[in-house]
């Protein structure tokens, strides 16, 4: 996105430096929520929510 959408460096100070952070998170957690499901399903991995047993 920096390098298709914007030729300048962006600094943390400025509101679309912020913006970008926000939507690559969204898309990050989208991303991972099939795979981590299936290997929640699958039993190799356990869930991270509630209390450790």
């Amino acid at each position: 996105m920096h390098f298709l959408a914007f030729h300048e460096t962006l600094r943390p100070s400025s509101p679309v430096f912020w913006f970008i952070i926000q939507v690559g998170l969204i898309i990050g957690f989208f991303a991972a929520w099939p795979p981590t499901s299936l290997l929640i399903r699958r039993g190799v991995k356990t869930e991270l929510l509630g209390t450790p047993k």
